[in-house]
């Protein structure tokens, strides 16, 4: 899992700064799986949860047209 790189078998799958994390992925299943797993069950271990109105979900390299795919997290679109 995770965003593959210019290195043939390298994929990033986060990115840790502080108190932020980026999930990246290059496929929109991959991502939403990744959303659950990461975010929602990490939280849960830690006791905190994710404040949806401050996370955002940024997609690159996407087709003109193409329909924007929608993420859920604590079944929230």
């Amino acid at each position: 899992m995770g965003a593959v790189t210019g290195t043939e078998g390298l994929r990033v799958p986060r990115m840790l700064y502080a108190d932020d994390l980026t999930v990246t992925a290059n496929d929109p299943v991959q991502l939403q799986k990744m959303l659950r797993r990461t975010l929602e069950s990490c939280a849960a271990r830690k006791g905190l949860t994710v404040n949806v109105q401050k996370s955002y979900i940024v997609i690159f390299n996407a087709y003109r047209n193409s329909a924007v795919p929608v993420f859920r997290l604590y079944n929230q679109a």
